[in-house]
């Protein structure tokens, strides 16, 4: 995702500025029923708050997206969900390109199992604890 973005100058407007993606989060903690967005700026690189538009607005201003409920996506960062349960759930995104250049694979490189072995466990143990199934340390 990041090559083809960075790499891609025009989009359905004309020109494209530095931002290349956005990241709307839904339920924002402290504005239920909102949705608070994040643009990434190519040339920091980093996320940026930007006014939040529409579905819509956002898929023609942004080539790519991603759309998730806050809490998910906090969820995936502490280890009480992993990145694959969120995607087949509430996940909604967009991108151009082939689907390696999605957002999803994205997510997936940088929190899936194999990356983030950590979250993996703690989501595991998390599971386990809340089924009261008896944790035991590996000799």
């Amino acid at each position: 995702m990041g090559a083809l973005a960075s790499g891609i100058h025009d989009y359905l407007h004309g020109a494209l500025g530095a931002h290349r993606a956005v990241l709307r989060l839904l339920d924002p903690p402290g504005a239920p029923g909102t949705v608070e967005s994040y643009a990434w700026n190519i040339a920091g690189p980093a996320w940026e708050l930007v006014e939040s538009a529409g579905r819509e607005e956002a898929m023609a201003r942004y080539p790519f997206g991603i759309e998730i409920y806050s809490q998910d996506l906090i969820a995936v960062f502490l280890g009480r969900a992993q990145i694959w349960d969120v995607v087949g759930g509430s996940y909604q995104g967009w991108h151009i390109g082939e689907p390696l250049d999605s957002p999803v694979y994205a997510l997936f490189a940088v929190y899936g199992e194999h990356q983030r072995p950590d979250l993996a466990a703690r989501c595991y143990t998390n599971s386990l604890t809340a089924l009261g199934v008896a944790q035991h340390s590996a000799a």
